[in-house]
């Protein structure tokens, strides 16, 4: 098998999985955040300051917009599937890049380049296939390309210091993807990134390595990337009569996570076990060989053993230290995929003959069969089956794919030997799954829609007509149904700035329900009919108006 061959088989295993049904559900969750300011860049031509709702939204940095701007200009009109396509391909970046950079580490020393393109497929496959990413990238949000970002620098940096190339590469080409991770989400992920470069470091007695002027070099290259748009963005703030200040919105936002306020004691005993859930099914057998990580490596005293001791200590360490945190959440740790991953691709390519010789990695292996054809299931099978039309056929189809993956990974593991057969098992399982999501989940769910039909209704009261929208909140909130609203439209932040040649009137019911501004809005503004009320799924009221 050649390195080629590899990469075409993940890109076509992607597409079977990632794109099915990909542009079918309306929006949802953070989706209105990420897509709406991508679609004002479009509209403006402005892409330094993101705004939503009529309002600058700097509470995340954005290459996320970007991204999904340049996919929609790409793809033709405006559509879920172009302000997915994003996500998706982030997680195709993430596959390639460690089936790539990672695939020699792997292999093991003197491994020929065909075993090397094979563990490069299994690293790929583990990539592709587990639970985290698996919902995630389907998705218009950050946590896709955050985690893509994070996992590439980190494979690049250990790609170079494991091949001992020179520090002027290792230390600076990771950094120029830091750079662009600042732009994705702030700098949260550098305590990942660095947690696991410290620990491989210590591991192999090279902490010095830290003092070379390459790594000062590469932070004020990882600046380089960010502090363009910060500095721009900082300027048209100052414009903008606004009392928005991006870094301290994010620095509320990291701190906020330590306080108490949000503590919740279940939640919080139980976040290493859903830490877990993140890389299923392949978490099971990080404690099944977690003390025989580095001696699966290679000889002690090898680079490839600290490298692996220091990627196993990393991964602990770090993410003990998110997930001791009051106000953590299990999904934090998730920059720790590719690391994680990485060493459960080691055991397997090393030792899947060995892997279910014991009491415990039996248990393992059927609870963790279970749990991750649940897990793969459950995104699509446990929203639909409530009050849909089509509950027979779902459940039945769901119910099949279910055992399927039960059945195959657990044949898998009892009579093959081959760490492939395991992967690709695995990967039709959940090919099955997108499949039949696609065919008859997201259908059924269509009949439960709450977003869509709001744009769409409104656009068909509106027509080619001009509507004035007035932002219901002081901090920006999604209008998702404003994503399906084809008429042209404008959000403005109070009734004074209502533009003259506005046809209808989109308010808040409070306030169309105030004598006070009744009176402005019919007699000041002419807008003299009410045509309709709604309330949207975020629980909006709305009053639409007509001259």
């Amino acid at each position: 098998m050649r390195l080629w061959q590899t990469l075409l088989a993940l890109t076509a295993l992607w597409t079977a999985l990632y794109l099915p049904g990909l542009g079918s559900p309306e929006l949802k969750g953070e989706e209105g955040r990420r897509i709406l300011p991508a679609i004002e860049m479009l509209k403006t031509g402005d892409w330094i300051l993101p705004v939503m709702e009529g309002q600058p939204y700097v509470r995340k940095p954005p290459l996320i917009n970007w991204l999904i701007a340049t996919s929609v200009s790409a793809t033709g009109p405006v559509s879920e599937f172009s302000a997915r396509l994003p996500s998706a391909l982030s997680v195709l970046a993430l596959a390639l890049a460690g089936a790539v950079l990672l695939r020699r580490f792997l292999a093991g020393p003197g491994a020929s380049p065909s075993d090397q393109a094979r563990a490069a497929l299994l690293l790929g496959l583990m990539l592709l296939v587990h639970t985290g990413l698996f919902s995630k990238g389907r998705l218009a949000e950050i946590e896709a390309l955050y985690v893509a970002l994070t996992g590439i620098a980190l494979a690049l940096w250990i790609h170079l210091w494991h091949r001992e190339a020179t520090p002027w590469l290792t230390w600076t080409l990771p950094w120029l993807w830091l750079g662009l991770g600042l732009l994705a989400k702030g700098p949260p992920h550098l305590f990942f990134f660095y947690g696991i470069l410290i620990a491989v470091l210590w591991k192999a007695g090279s902490l010095r390595e830290l003092r070379h002027p390459a790594h000062a070099a590469g932070l004020l290259l990882m600046l380089a990337v960010f502090m363009p748009w910060a500095l721009a963005v900082k300027g048209r703030l100052s414009t903008v009569k606004t009392d928005l200040d991006a870094g301290a919105t994010w620095i509320d936002q990291l701190t906020e996570r330590f306080s108490f306020d949000q503590f919740d004691l279940i939640n919080w005993l139980t976040g290493p076990l859903w830490a877990l859930f993140i890389i299923l099914p392949w978490a099971w057998v990080l404690p099944v060989r977690w003390k025989q990580l580095p001696s699966l490596a290679g000889p002690a005293g090898s680079r490839d053993t600290a490298l692996a001791d220091g990627l196993r200590w990393g991964v602990a360490l770090t993410a003990a230290a998110v997930l001791i945190i009051p106000a953590t959440r299990p999904r934090f740790v998730q920059p720790l995929t590719l690391p994680a991953l990485t060493l459960c691709a080691l055991i397997v390519w090393r030792g899947l003959p060995t892997l279910w010789q014991t009491r415990w990695s039996r248990l393992a292996l059927a609870t963790t069969a279970l749990l991750s054809a649940a897990g793969l299931a459950a995104p699509f099978l446990i929203p639909t089956l409530r009050q849909s039309p089509h509950n027979a056929i779902i459940a039945t189809l769901a119910t099949a794919g279910v055992a399927l993956a039960t059945w195959r990974l657990w044949i898998t593991f009892r009579h093959a030997r081959q760490p492939l057969h395991l992967a690709l098992a695995t990967t039709l399982v959940a090919i099955l799954l997108s499949a039949i999501n696609a065919a008859t989940v997201i259908p059924a769910r269509k009949s439960r829609d709450d977003t869509r039909p709001v744009g769409t209704r409104l656009s068909s009261l509106i027509g080619p007509r001009h509507l004035a929208i007035v932002n219901p909140g002081e901090t920006p909130s999604p209008l998702h149904w404003r994503f399906y609203l084809r008429s042209p439209h404008t959000v403005v932040r109070r009734l004074s700035q209502v533009p003259a040649h506005a046809d209808f009137l989109l308010v808040p019911t409070r306030q169309a329900d105030s004598p006070e501004q009744r009176q402005r809005i019919t007699r000041t503004l002419g807008f003299r009919h009410e045509i309709l009320r709604f309330t949207d799924a975020l629980g909006n009221d709305f009053t639409l108006w007509s001259r």
